[in-house]
């Protein structure tokens, strides 16, 4: 089954057996959106706090994060929530 989702092209056909859209069907169906990632140093100073605390959460508190290669990346929106 064929599905048309948010893309560049709006006419582009997706199966929706694709993890990618499994996994933005997960975080509320935003295939784009224009918010940036940010660093551990950033999500820091937007708490308030220091970065193990950051990393602490990450590990076993369930913040949500995103690792792109070695690094940690978060969108303050779903930080936010």
């Amino acid at each position: 089954m064929l599905c048309f989702v948010a893309a560049p092209n709006p006419l582009v056909a997706v199966n929706p057996q694709n993890p990618a859209i499994r996994c933005a069907r997960r975080h509320k169906g935003n295939l784009m959106t224009n918010e940036s990632w940010v660093s551990v140093d950033d999500l820091a100073k937007h708490l308030g706090v220091v970065k193990d605390s950051v990393y602490r959460w990450t590990d076993h508190k369930g913040l949500p994060a995103h690792k792109i290669g070695i690094l940690w990346k978060f969108k303050l929106s779903e930080v936010d929530d």
